[in-house]
Order: structure tokens, then sequence, then C-alpha cells
């Protein structure tokens, strides 16, 4: 009885072994790419770019703008920013577009470009 037990466990295993050899070229979904193309990645990175310039809290706490009601962001009083949305949105966008090597020279330079400009932005926040 035992020897039936491994006998079938054997054979399950080595069908197991030898049906998975070519997984990875049957699993492919011809819909839906497998990298994002650096001019999407781009594009949707300078979508939020508007969102960095209409920032107005960085300008409060230099004192440019003044509020009369609801004076929470120029009384400092905003201490929880949260900037997981740059990180793991446009930023890595960028940055994927960076190490791409199908990404033209080009898109490159543009990435870097508005990488520096989202760092740029967010530097009077940290402080």
């Amino acid at each position: 009885m035992k020897f039936w037990n491994k006998s079938k466990l054997f054979i399950v295993l080595i069908i197991a072994l030898v049906g998975c050899n070519d997984f990875e070229d049957m699993n492919v979904d011809p819909n839906n790419p497998s990298q994002a193309l650096p001019d999407l990645l781009l594009s949707a990175s300078l979508v939020s770019v508007s969102g960095v310039i209409g920032a107005t809290t960085p300008a409060m706490y230099v004192q440019y703008f003044a509020q009369t009601q609801y004076t929470d962001g120029s009384t400092y009083s905003t201490e929880q920013f949260d900037f997981n949305g740059w990180y793991t949105g446009a930023l890595m966008n960028l940055q994927t577009i960076i190490n791409s090597e199908t990404a033209t020279p080009n898109y490159k330079a543009a990435a870097r470009v508005l990488k520096a400009y989202f760092f740029h932005m967010k530097k009077p926040l940290q402080e």
C-alpha cells in the first residue's frame, strides 16, 4: 500500500516537472504589455505637475500668502504631510524612464529634469 502511494506521488511530481518547462512562454497576455512605454509614463508624471505647482502650503510657510480664515496652513499647524503619492506615482514613473533601456535619450533627459523639479518643489516642506 505504501509503495502504491509513493509511486503515485512520484508520477505526479514527474508530470508536474515535465509539464512546466515552457509555462512562461505560454503565459503571455498579448493585450497587456509587460513593460510600460516611456511616453505614457512621462505624460502620467506631467499630469501630476499641476498639483505640485498649485501647492500653496510652502508659500504660506514663508509668508508669501496670508490667510484670514482657516489659518492652519500659515501657522505651521499641518505637521503631517503625505508624499507617498509622489514617490509611488510620478517619481517612480520618472525613475522607470531613466532606468529603461528602450527609452530614448530625450525621454531620459526630460525625466531627469522633471524629477529635479519635483524634488525642488518638495524641499521647502522638509525643513
